[in-house]
């Protein structure tokens, strides 16, 4: 007697029209199939409690495709008891669109090696990329450098990464994915190689300007943006919500409890005196200037439970120096 994985994978492998009565947990699921072709059947199913065969008004809900060249059913709903799971796929539409991109990213990773050189074009030709490159070395390339000098990169860790995305699933694209993997992700990246050249030419100019004014970042020694990285350090080493910050600002110091959540991130120019303590913030405006605020700069020690984590002399720039 053929079990319930045998009797379906036999259904699956025949041009029957007859449906297929698959045993639940409290009724059974009817599944009908449609030939798309030779290779294809597509998968549709109905639930019935009891004991009834296919109920006239219920609906038949599409649940997968079988493949017979692989004997597996893709894109599956997952939403029916079916006997034989093994007979499911294990990747649905999201992990299939995710094995696409990973592996059309390390074709073209391999292919340019980060090596500039190994593209088919050396100059842009597109206004708007040309534009785009221009606006990214004044506006963006230092951000981003901040970003990699607050995570401890070196302008050598910056490298060319290849930005495919996969775009929908089509009735096609779908079957032919389903038909040859491996295949579909070679042409697929051949596609984005001749098709991209001047995005891959883009990323290795602003990665260029990147280093360009991290190395400067760095060359610059002590600044307010090598202070709010040592911030950064101490106050993630005393693993506490909030801590004591002293400043000295105007030959005038001051002590007040801050959140770690505030030091934590790099301020356009200062930290912000809301995040205090009313009586704190009171006692702020009193010693300096309500509208006043203060920079990485100005911070002369952090401690916690009375050990110190973090200890300087301010900067005498604290007051002009933006991070």
């Amino acid at each position: 007697m053929m079990t319930d994985n045998e009797r379906l994978r036999q259904w699956l492998e025949d041009d029957s029209c007859e449906p297929f009565l698959c045993p639940a947990k409290y009724g059974q699921n009817i599944l009908i199939k449609s030939k798309k072709d030779e290779q294809f059947r597509y998968l549709f199913h109905q639930y019935c409690y009891g004991d009834e065969i296919i109920q006239k008004r219920a609906r038949f809900e599409y649940c997968g495709i079988f493949f017979k060249g692989g004997g597996l059913i893709y894109d599956s709903d997952d939403e029916f008891d079916l006997a034989g799971q093994e007979l499911i796929a294990p990747r649905d539409r999201l992990q299939m669109k995710q094995d696409v991109q990973s592996g059309v990213r390390a074709i073209i990773n391999d292919r340019v090696a980060n090596d500039r050189s190994k593209l088919l074009i050396r100059e842009l030709s597109s206004p708007q990329n040309i534009k785009s490159v221009d606006g990214f070395k004044s506006y963006g390339a230092i951000e981003k450098a901040k970003e990699l000098f607050l995570n401890r990169e070196s302008p050598q860790d910056i490298s060319f990464c290849c930005e495919y995305e996969f775009g929908t699933w089509s009735e096609e694209n779908l079957l032919e994915y389903i038909r040859d993997p491996a295949g579909f992700i070679r042409a697929e990246a051949e596609t984005y190689w001749q098709e991209n050249q001047e995005i891959m030419l883009l990323q290795f100019l602003n990665n260029e300007a990147t280093a360009h004014e991290l190395q400067a970042i760095i060359d610059a020694g002590d600044s307010e943006l090598h202070r709010a990285r040592n911030i950064i350090d101490a106050v993630e080493r005393t693993g506490a919500q909030s801590v004591t910050v002293t400043i000295r600002k105007n030959g005038k110091e001051f002590e007040f409890k801050y959140g770690t959540d505030q030091l934590k991130r790099v301020p356009s120019r200062t930290y912000s005196t809301w995040p205090m303590a009313a009586s704190d913030r009171a006692a702020f405006e009193l010693l300096f200037n309500r509208y006043d605020d203060f920079t990485p700069g100005s911070i002369i020690r952090i401690t916690f439970r009375k050990k110190i984590y973090y200890q300087a002399e301010p900067l005498t720039t604290a007051e002009e120096a933006p991070c």
